[in-house]
């Protein structure tokens, strides 16, 4: 499946803008990263900040494919509680990603548009670092997760402003040992800077 996503990345980007409108979509963002459940009874588990740096390629007009890749770094906290104390741990991710969205302008003039895609990406973790105490290690994490996203963006001239909801589909540790299998959700901020073509079509 990985190997699918990053093929079909490839040649979106190869092969399309010979037949569409070409756009190169340079972002800059902030994201906010939670699992929807604890892996155990005593750990309770909380969001916490980290940043993105994607590029977006965008091939079409009203309908486009929107193929890009990012880098990211995420943050998790996990507070285990024993008897005397809680103990607040964070847990550091370093991914780079490939995606493959497809969209629609809504809105479709030349200086503004209101856009929605939707589409799969995949995020392979290069590093992983665990603070404090906790007794995780790097070798209970997967390397890599599977997403849906969804996706909503304005663009007004040539900066883009985008809302972006992971829903991480690959459970997010290997060990059978914990009692609930803990998944990734993400809400991403990007601001960014359009370069290409800014004119509309109908189609």
């Amino acid at each position: 499946m990985k190997k699918l996503i990053l093929t079909l990345v490839f040649l979106a980007v190869l092969l399309l803008p010979a037949v569409a409108q070409f756009q190169v979509n340079i972002q800059l963002g902030a994201n906010y990263t939670k699992s929807n459940s604890s892996p155990m009874a005593a750990v309770d588990t909380k969001g916490a900040y980290g940043f993105i740096f994607a590029t977006d390629f965008r091939i079409g007009h009203r309908f486009y494919v929107q193929p890009g890749a990012y880098f990211s770094t995420s943050r998790t906290v996990y507070n285990v509680t024993d008897s005397l104390a809680v103990n607040r741990n964070r847990i550091d991710r370093y991914a780079v990603g490939a995606k493959l969205w497809a969209g629609f302008k809504i809105i479709n003039t030349k200086y503004v548009k209101l856009r929605v895609a939707l589409g799969p990406s995949y995020d392979y973790f290069v590093g992983t670092k665990v603070h404090d105490d906790i007794d995780f290690k790097k070798e209970d994490f997967n390397k890599g997760s599977f997403n849906l996203d969804g996706n909503v963006g304005v663009d007004i001239w040539r900066i883009s402003l985008d809302v972006t909801y992971n829903l991480g589909l690959t459970k997010t540790f290997t060990a059978d040992y914990f009692s609930s299998k803990p998944k990734y959700r993400q809400i991403t901020l990007t601001l960014g800077y359009i370069i290409g073509r800014l004119g509309k079509k109908i189609l």
